[in-house]
């Protein structure tokens, strides 16, 4: 079983235009997310960056090539024919992870987790539980993921990649999988908490810096969800700065 994480990313962001090339810290939003994800301890893995097929995207593949990470180039809008080429090579019984560009702190002890869970329990479609707005991520098996092209899908399905199969329990063994200290284990209950580690405008940039350099000053550049529950915790304000952004809904096309 392979496990490919698919970062999809772009440079034209209407609400934080090149979003993912801003600096935070010593590092470039998307250079945090290589980084993270080499980090995963998982043996069967790659990682590839998908972006549009158009000229700003070179400068995405040029940081893709230092980083060493694989490149693939597909359609702007049609975000789940970008990740069908992008897994065009793997087999129905291998996974994709879907990441975000908007996301510079994905949560990797949740990742290994999820990722061991469905070597020995492998569902159509997985997500963690309890981790902070920005630190997550979907597994998703490659033939669930190819299954969509035979159904009647509308425009949203396919910018959001996996909101069909969201939309569709029915069709597909979906499990949600308490990984992060906002949810319980023995009830799956979620405790979500007033904490926005996702980059849509300048003032989630302003706090992602803020977060990182928390953590940098402290010798914790790796920082998880469970050192920011902590922090949370004592300093509940400390993350009060971009809670009136509004959330990009999966009907939305900005």
């Amino acid at each position: 079983m392979h496990f490919s994480a698919i970062i999809q990313a772009r440079m034209g962001s209407k609400r934080l235009p090149g979003k993912v090339l801003r600096d935070i810290g010593p590092h470039k939003l998307l250079e945090h997310i290589f980084q993270r994800l080499r980090k995963v301890e998982v043996e069967d893995y790659s990682i590839t960056l998908a972006i549009p097929d158009e000229p700003e995207s070179a400068q995405l593949e040029e940081l893709a090539r230092k980083w060493k990470v694989g490149v693939y180039y597909g359609s702007e809008k049609d975000v789940l024919s970008r990740y069908l080429g992008a897994a065009s090579e793997l087999k129905d019984t291998d996974y994709i992870i879907r990441l975000t560009g908007d996301n510079p702190f994905p949560d990797i002890p949740a990742f290994n987790s999820l990722a061991n869970r469905l070597i020995s329990h492998p569902v159509d479609y997985a997500y963690p539980l309890g981790l902070p707005l920005g630190m997550g991520f979907e597994f998703v098996r490659v033939n669930a993921l190819r299954s969509q092209e035979y159904h009647a899908l509308l425009p949203h399905h396919r910018e959001h990649v996996t909101t069909f199969i969201r939309e569709n329990p029915h069709l597909y063994e979906e499990e949600a999988i308490p990984a992060g200290p906002f949810a319980s284990y023995q009830t799956g209950e979620v405790y979500p908490p007033e904490i926005r580690l996702t980059v849509d405008e300048p003032t989630d940039l302003v706090m992602a810096i803020k977060v990182f350099d928390h953590f940098a000053k402290i010798g914790n550049p790796w920082f998880g969800s469970r050192d920011v529950s902590g922090l949370y915790a004592r300093l509940p304000d400390f993350f009060a700065d971009n809670l009136h952004v509004e959330q990009k809904s999966a009907l939305s096309h900005e």
